[in-house]
């Protein structure tokens, strides 16, 4: 539950302004003005299409009355009764924590509007490339030198 929360936290910040969730105070007022000066944050999410970190099976039929969502789960029921048209996966191995992502399109022409063409394939891999050069290194640990035990002296 807690990788689903995060993945779609992490996706919807991908938005400009849009992980405030509708968050406003003083401190954030003048950051806010800007924003909405230039048209932000986008207005994707509003009362008939929602965002839910973490969805139980039991708002299955409020989200079936929506025109679209975001939402992140663990119940694969709620993914077969709702039929998104696109479907991120987020799968962890128990054994070794690795995660694995899977990304679905139900809808042939979302697909297509989608496709990254070879300028796109090009940048993502340029920038793929500098990012992992930035990026700390794991460090090796350090093997202890092999001691042998001491001899009695005769």
């Amino acid at each position: 539950a807690e990788l689903c929360s995060r993945t779609v936290l992490c996706l919807l910040s991908l938005l400009p302004g849009a992980a405030w969730l509708a968050f406003n105070s003083n401190g954030l007022g003048s950051r806010h003005y800007h924003f909405r000066k230039y048209g932000l944050p986008l207005q994707c999410f509003g009362p008939r299409c929602c965002v839910y970190p973490y969805l139980g099976l039991q708002m299955l039929d409020a989200l079936l009355q929506m025109r679209g969502f975001l939402v992140g789960t663990t119940n694969r029921m709620l993914v077969e009764r709702a039929s998104p048209d696109v479907l991120l996966e987020v799968q962890t191995d128990a054994d070794t924590g690795a995660v694995c992502y899977s990304l679905s399109f139900a809808n042939k022409e979302l697909k297509q509007l989608v496709k990254c063409s070879a300028q796109d394939k090009s940048w993502l891999q340029d920038s793929l490339s500098v990012l992992e050069a930035a990026a700390p290194k794991p460090q090796q640990p350090q093997q202890q030198p092999h001691r042998q035990p001491l001899q009695p002296s005769q």
